[in-house]
């Protein structure tokens, strides 16, 4: 399962920052912020391993709220760089 301070690859070939999680009705959301350009956001869920963007708006409002009160700032301050 992904966790706060993870590092994945997209299948744009793009590395993120999970950078928010939570859990609604038994699904796993994560928050990611591409490391090089942190405009570059993707709300999406996690089931074995397998990443789903979220493309529903009305999901997508259900669940951002959230993820905001979860968001670890702190994983910002040094870039994500610890690798």
């Amino acid at each position: 399962m992904l966790e706060f301070g993870d590092i994945i690859t997209l299948e744009n070939n793009k590395k993120y920052l999970v950078s928010g999680t939570c859990t609604y009705n038994n699904k796993y959301y994560v928050y990611l912020v591409n490391i090089e350009n942190q405009l570059n956001c993707v709300l999406g869920s996690v089931r074995e391993d397998d990443f789903q963007e979220i493309t529903d708006e009305e999901e997508f409002k259900q669940v951002m709220p959230m993820i905001l009160d979860n968001v670890d700032m702190s994983l910002f301050e040094d870039g994500g760089k610890d690798e």
